[in-house]
């Protein structure tokens, strides 16, 4: 977050962070409520849409949100190997030197959109992983699934952090 949104709007700082505190209790609640108890998988995997697609819909689509760190870096990198460029020698980096072609065939097709669309590809790969080997309704698919900061961070602050995890 902008920190310099908590001195000019405060109540904007604080109304960013809600969707932080109610996932946390989702996260917490949801799964033991009697109603939701028996359709685990299906409650995850609603989760997974509402705390990514959703999310992602009101931050990048109606917010018109981009990180700092897709603005500054990914997409920068991503567009100087579309134009040839080689990481290291011909602009900095300081991931390994297979991340920014990996994003750069999705900022060709979807722009500035593209690094958070890979890193929302590799969280829901990650969970598909998680639920294939413990289990659809297992507490590590949930905890994937519903942990605040994972979805918070890859579609507030487009980090990577997915593509580390899926290997």
């Amino acid at each position: 977050m902008d920190p310099e949104l908590w001195r000019t709007h405060p109540a904007l700082a604080i109304a960013s962070l809600v969707p932080v505190l109610l996932g946390a209790a989702w996260m917490a609640f949801a799964r033991g409520l009697p109603v939701l108890r028996e359709h685990r998988a299906l409650v995850t995997a609603a989760t997974w849409i509402a705390t990514r697609v959703a999310f992602a819909v009101i931050v990048w689509g109606v917010f018109g949100h981009m990180s700092l760190d897709s603005r500054t870096w990914f997409v920068p990198q991503a567009r100087a190997v579309l134009a040839g460029g080689l990481p290291y020698r011909d602009f900095q980096s300081v991931h390994g030197p297979l991340f920014a072609p990996l994003l750069a065939p999705a900022v060709a097709l979807f722009g500035d959109l593209g690094p958070g669309i890979v890193f929302l590809a590799a969280d829901l790969v990650t969970w598909r992983a998680l639920a294939a080997a413990e289990g659809e309704a297992s507490d590590a698919a949930w905890a994937w699934v519903a942990m605040p900061i994972v979805w918070f961070s890859v579609v507030r602050y487009t980090q990577d952090e997915p593509l580390a995890a899926l290997f």
